[in-house]
């Protein structure tokens, strides 16, 4: 039965072979030299390892994707839940899929999308923490109101945060600052002690959320310190410097406020922010076209000097304070 030699990696040479059902696209050496390829030899090489690869096939996917009610690892679950995660960026939908590692079936079956238009409040001051909201397309802003009730908008976002997870976290009962869309925004919605349970029993999401709160704590306590010992007007350069190193998009930022909105991020008046804008426009840190503001890279570098020289002798003060006592 054995066939001539093949001349092939696969195939044999004599035509008569091809024809033959079983004896195509593998080779077995018979002991004098030649090839042979019945259907008997084929199936009983393989055989064993077909049956150890589907084991492992089996295996691999039992433990990433569990049963419903259990931990659910891969990411088809969340597309499913999450259809627009489609139409955003790469970048975006990686950190969605990071945010949601190793979430359960119950967390996401509690998901509540909602599309939100420009300059909507969707959470208020001093309001039940019944919801935590997770902004996952679009850029919202943070405003307190505490401070004589003047508006302060002190932070802006635009990355992938559990907003109510701090409060949840210690053991708040109300909002403590009012939230509202600066663009267009697609909001994921989470019941508060849904999100509390998952918190309570997954010590990778307790510690994912204690990070994004320990950031979000950091920089404004850098920001507010900033703030406190910069005069009035350079205070603008101040809120200019920090937007260009957190957005800026190939060398350049542009972004759209009014006169009323720059006195809200920075707690200055209307009144010194129009005497900044145009004392900076003047100094060419800054471009303006209407309500659109523009800084490419070379009005960073001199607002990025202006800013140091103004808080470095501070920083050296405050050293030599602390060596004399």
């Amino acid at each position: 039965d054995a066939l001539p030699i093949c001349r092939g990696r696969y195939r044999c040479s004599d035509r008569s072979c091809k024809s033959r059902a079983y004896q195509i696209r593998m080779a077995y050496m018979h002991p004098a030299g030649r090839f042979e390829m019945s259907a008997g030899n084929f199936f009983s090489k393989i055989e064993e390892p077909l049956f150890f690869l589907a084991i492992c096939f089996i295996i691999v996917r039992r433990l990433f994707t569990r049963d419903k009610g259990r931990v659910c690892m891969g990411t088809e679950r969340l597309y499913e839940v999450l259809p627009f995660m489609r139409e955003l960026k790469k970048d975006r939908r990686e950190a969605i899929e990071q945010f949601f590692q190793d979430a359960p079936d119950w967390l996401l079956e509690s998901f509540r999308v909602v599309e939100l238009d420009k300059n909507v409040v969707f959470i208020r001051e001093n309001q039940p923490v019944d919801t935590v909201h997770i902004i996952a397309r679009g850029m919202f802003k943070i405003t307190d109101y505490r401070v004589y009730g003047i508006a302060y908008d002190f932070m802006q976002f635009d990355g992938i945060n559990a907003m109510g997870g701090m409060e949840l976290i210690m053991d708040l009962d109300t909002y403590q600052a009012t939230l509202q869309t600066i663009t267009p925004c697609t909001s994921i919605r989470i019941p508060a002690d849904v999100y509390a349970r998952w918190l309570r029993t997954d010590i990778r999401a307790l510690k994912q959320e204690a990070k994004i709160m320990g950031q979000y704590l950091y920089e404004q306590g850098v920001t507010s310190r900033t703030y406190m010992f910069v005069p009035g007007t350079d205070r603008l350069a101040v809120l200019f410097e920090h937007r260009y190193k957190k957005y800026a998009k190939n060398g350049k930022l542009t972004f759209t406020n009014t006169r009323q909105e720059l006195a809200e991020y920075s707690g200055l008046s209307v009144k010194t922010v129009n005497r900044a804008v145009k004392k900076f426009e003047e100094q060419g840190l800054i471009s303006r076209s209407g309500k659109t503001f523009y800084i490419d890279e070379g009005q960073y570098e001199r607002l990025h000097a202006l800013v140091s020289k103004l808080i470095e002798p501070l920083i050296e003060r405050g050293r030599k304070d602390e060596s004399d006592l």
